[in-house]
Formats: structure tokens, sequence, C-alpha cells
């Protein structure tokens, strides 16, 4: 994992599976974590460029905005092409008289060659590792907006438990954590009763055919869940989604690489 910038305490992410094969991007491809601060405004600019080939109810002004508020950044390079991104930022919470902490997804881009690659998911989960290396004692947990069905259809190849979830109910301690969260990044935007942040004008929605569920994911009971909880998903309606970031939570497949997140000194 390549870090710029030194990792403090208080600083739509996704893996997406190919619906098609992905491109053979051979050795060139590597992902970096760098410290938004330190980011150029060319580089900036880049990832704006990329972010509006996907998402329509955009602009330059908002994107900036967004990621002036954000404290690390994920890339995928395809050789010094840059093939996505995603945005992160670390905040404290006092929750029932306890401290938790939260890991905080913004935008996320992958250029469609590219989904099923892994070096930039589990770039990630070694940032989720390290970022819970910080206050190891202190609950960590991932808060995301998902408005993509390919995002959510996903989590489970990550994480043992994830809420909302469409086979189990989600506990009344994490609603609560859900909600104060959600409350306090979107006070006006966030609605308890759905789970979702609706803006009145789309602020960033996927753009077709990016946003279609294709015929054979349409009857999973996952995607049914998820269309139901978020029926103008297409519009840009964001579900807000939580889940914990421990060992114990995490799969297989991903709990080696937050292991060596937790592990690896960040430079």
């Amino acid at each position: 994992m390549v870090m710029r910038g030194p990792v403090e305490n208080n600083p739509g992410f996704s893996i997406e599976m190919p619906d098609s094969s992905p491109v053979d991007a051979g050795l060139e491809l590597h992902a970096s974590i760098v410290r938004v601060e330190t980011l150029p405004e060319t580089l900036r600019d880049e990832m704006f460029a990329l972010y509006a080939r996907y998402y329509g109810g955009t602009n330059s002004e908002l994107f900036h905005s967004d990621l002036s508020k954000k404290d690390y950044a994920v890339f995928l390079y395809d050789g010094g092409t840059l093939q996505g991104f995603t945005t992160v930022a670390v905040a404290e919470h006092q929750f029932e008289g306890a401290r938790v902490r939260e890991m905080f997804s913004g935008d996320t881009i992958v250029d469609h060659r590219y989904w099923g690659h892994v070096e930039f998911a589990f770039a990630w989960i070694r940032l989720t590792g390290a970022i819970k290396a910080q206050a190891p004692d202190t609950p960590l947990y991932w808060h995301f907006l998902v408005m993509s069905h390919r995002t959510y259809r996903v989590l489970k190849t990550f994480y043992h438990e994830f809420y909302p979830a469409h086979d189990r109910p989600t506990p009344p301690r994490e609603q609560r954590l859900m909600d104060l969260m959600a409350s306090a990044r979107y006070p006006d935007h966030y609605d308890p009763k759905t789970g979702l942040v609706s803006f009145p004008e789309s602020r960033g929605h996927l753009k077709a055919p990016w946003s279609d569920i294709p015929e054979k994911y349409k009857n999973r009971p996952d995607i049914r869940f998820f269309v139901e909880r978020n029926p103008n998903f297409s519009r840009g309606d964001e579900l807000v989604f939580l889940t914990p970031l421990t060992v114990e939570n995490q799969r297989p497949l991903v709990r080696r690489r937050f292991l060596e997140g937790m592990a690896e000194p960040l430079r």
C-alpha cells in the first residue's frame, strides 16, 4: 500500500463486480492512498472528469466541495492513467455514553472496463485496517450511502453482517447509530423512517446504462430488497448502510488485507 502524507486520528466505496470480463490490465494496474489535502489541482480535475462520465446531476463545484470535506482518496491507475477512485472521511461520535468512530465513503467510481480487478478494493480494505489500528479499542463503523445495485449485491462478499440486509432485521442499536451518523451528515435530507438520503434535485446519480439492473439480477432476494427500500435509486436517492469494521466481521477474502492494514506502518 502506498501512503502519502501522515495518517491522523481525525481525517458510490464498493468493488464493482463485472457483468462482462474486465480488461487485461497486465502488471500496470496499481492502487495508492493519498491525503486529500495534498492532491494537486490537476489530479482533482482528472477525478471530476472521470466521475462526470458516469454520474449526472453533478457539477465541478459540487464535486470539489464534497472532496474538500474528505481526508483520504484511494486511487486506481493503469500505468499513469487514472481509472478509479473513492474518497473517505473519518469522524468521531459520542453514542449512548461511549466513543465510536465512523469511516464514511464519499464519491466513488471505477471505469467499467476495470470492474472485477481487486487491487483497488484491497487497497481500500487495507486503509480500513490502518484506520482501525489508530484506535483499536474504539468501535469503528463503515457508513456509506448506497445508490447502486452493484454495490449492494457484493456487500456480502466482504462482510458477515451489514445493515440493512434482506435476510435479517437491523438490530435497534445499529439502527440508532445509523440514524445518528446520517442525521449528523445530512440533517435536512435524511429520513429515519425510510433510511434514505434524498435531495430535492439530484446531487449525483448514475447515468444509464450504469444504473440499469440486468435481467439476471432482478429476481435476486437482495436486489429485490434494495429496490423496495430505495425505489428511486436511479434518480439519486441513497440508502444508508452500516457495518462494523472488526476482524471478526471480515470474510476470509478480505480479512487478511484488513489485518495487513492494521499491522503496516503508515507514512
